[in-house]
């Protein structure tokens, strides 16, 4: 199967399969393959102009994305996508027909090998901010984090949620407070904690941890704070506030460690910089994503952890 997949990787760069436009259409021929049989009857794969696939288009494509867990739109338009379409789809079909067993065995890994390239393409893709001027900025910022938590749904074992909330509190501090990029600590958010960091961001005689699933070991970092001399801070999720103030009373901290909803620390400051109006808070956003961009390209390996401003 290894073999299959390294030819199916090549054939799609030689022939430029793996863009938005043709991803759908992949995904429909094999599905043709597999509801039809092998081999596939190339007389009857394009539709009587010659233009498009045979029975593409957007709703197939989006059952068969959801038949994988996945409910975000790949293309609207099907396989009418280009006037190279025809002839990679031909192409796909005689590898198909070459290449696999007529039993369709083999189609199943086929069809995850597509579904890869989606998640993939998915990933690549930059989260999108909008200003809507019908919602608050507490709303903008939770729409934002829907886009994140969507993908990382797709994406088993990531901690995407995570890892932009960090770096946009890391960036929103730094611009916040005017100082240059790098004068907060910056680290990978999956970078491994090895228990000598004292949080996340140390600025004066303060300590910001953020984190979306406060636990003991917080406990114990906050505690190594206070000993320390230092006042921690936890930024989390709506969700957590409560639970993150009841471990933190558990542990003998009781009002004497702040805990912020994270929607609202970043809020807050939006307003602030933009002077409580509009252009002004657009300018906010757009420089906090700034910095917030450059951070992800410093510190992460992916970049569809950018965020742009629409």
């Amino acid at each position: 199967m290894n073999d299959l997949f390294d030819d199916l990787m090549q054939l799609s760069r030689d022939n430029g399969m793996l863009g938005k436009g043709f991803l759908g259409v992949a995904l429909v021929i094999t599905d043709i393959a597999r509801a039809e049989g092998l081999p596939i009857d190339l007389t009857t794969l394009m539709t009587s102009g010659g233009g498009q696939v045979r029975g593409t288009g957007g709703d197939r494509v989006r059952r068969i994305l959801s038949e994988h867990g996945i409910d975000r739109r790949l293309s609207s338009e099907g396989g009418r996508t280009s006037r190279g379409t025809p002839a990679k789809a031909m192409a796909y079909a005689k590898f198909l027909n070459e290449r696999l067993s007529p039993d369709g065995s083999q189609l199943a890994g086929v069809m995850q090998f597509w579904i890869a390239r989606v998640q993939d393409y998915f990933a690549s893709k930059p989260f999108v901010i909008k200003l809507d001027p019908a919602l608050g900025i507490t709303a903008t910022i939770r729409e934002l984090i829907g886009q994140v938590q969507d993908r990382q749904r797709e994406t088993a074992g990531s901690t995407l949620v995570g890892t932009v909330i960090q770096h946009l509190v890391g960036a929103k501090v730094e611009v916040r407070l005017n100082i240059g990029a790098g004068q907060v600590a910056r680290h990978g958010a999956s970078v491994k904690d090895d228990g000598r960091r004292t949080g996340d961001f140390e600025i004066g005689d303060t300590v910001i941890h953020v984190t979306t699933m406060p636990g003991q070991l917080l406990v114990e970092k906050c505690k190594a704070n206070v000993q320390a001399g230092l006042r921690p801070i936890i930024v989390t999720g709506a969700d957590r506030v409560t639970f993150a103030k009841t471990m933190m009373s558990d542990g003998g901290f009781e009002g004497r460690i702040d805990v912020f909803d994270y929607e609202q620390f970043l809020a807050a400051n939006v307003f602030e910089m933009g002077r409580f109006e509009a252009s002004g808070r657009r300018e906010a956003f757009a420089q906090i994503l700034d910095r917030y961009n450059s951070i992800i390209a410093e510190v992460e390996n992916d970049p569809g952890l950018r965020i742009e401003l629409s």
